[in-house]
């Protein structure tokens, strides 16, 4: 289910959201009633989850390198306990976001709202936050809560990525296996956790991609129609391969 944290902000509910993807996910998506949810510690950017220099440097820097040797390790662990299932705010679809996240020639975009997400995870016996990322430069920049007596809250250990990603504009849904003093968190599924999700409430439209490898769009929409989808199912005329 979709809970709310103080240290997420949300874009309006009424904002368009995208999911790049090839075509089997997407089959993976509908055959599942659910999204895919990558641990930390497994996304390419090696940046997340990590403090980065300027946070290491500024967090309780006057403890000395063996708590912050101590830090490192702890580090390595929350990169396993949280996992994300990431989608790009735009109010249109976005040719870079294709080239990056479409690795196939069998390519397709999920739209949906940021409502239209919030309400899918409603079914979930998982608690799901939703937040827009924050950008810094890891090399100079520390978290904003990030100071020499405290790391602050730990949400915003999830919550932040370098500059470098900042065109993924992205809206985070995260998962976290949160422990206790006695009985410390488990790490999740190192290939990755699903979620269940209302499919119905979370796809207002698939666009394929142009060329796609043979693909029909009818094809497409029959498999659409087939999970009972209400959504505009069409190709995009910004994508293609060909």
């Amino acid at each position: 289910m979709y809970a709310k944290h103080p240290e997420l902000t949300l874009p309006a509910d009424e904002a368009t959201i995208w999911r790049y993807m090839d075509r089997w996910k997407f089959e993976d998506m509908l055959g599942s009633s659910s999204l895919h949810f990558t641990r930390v510690d497994k996304l390419d950017d090696s940046l997340e989850g990590t403090w980065g220099p300027a946070g290491i440097s500024n967090a309780y820097a006057s403890y000395g390198p063996e708590y912050l040797g101590q830090l490192k390790y702890w580090e390595s662990v929350f990169r396993t306990i949280g996992a994300v299932n990431c989608w790009h705010v735009n109010d249109s679809e976005s040719q870079q976001m294709w080239d990056l996240y479409v690795r196939s020639q069998n390519g397709l975009v999920v739209q949906s709202t940021v409502s239209s997400l919030r309400k899918a995870v409603g079914p979930s016996h998982q608690t799901v936050y939703l937040g827009m990322m924050k950008y810094i430069d890891y090399e100079l920049d520390a978290f904003a809560n990030c100071t020499e007596t405290s790391f602050g809250n730990f949400m915003t250990f999830f919550n932040y990525k370098d500059t470098g990603f900042r065109h993924e504009n992205e809206l985070r849904a995260l998962i976290l296996a949160m422990g206790t003093q006695s009985k410390p968190a488990t790490p999740l599924n190192p290939v990755g956790t699903k979620v269940v999700v209302n499919i119905r409430d979370l796809i207002k439209g698939v666009y394929l991609q142009s060329g796609s490898g043979g693909t029909d769009l009818g094809e497409l929409q029959d498999l659409c129609s087939a999970h009972k989808l209400d959504a505009l199912i069409t190709m995009s005329t910004l994508a293609s391969n060909t």
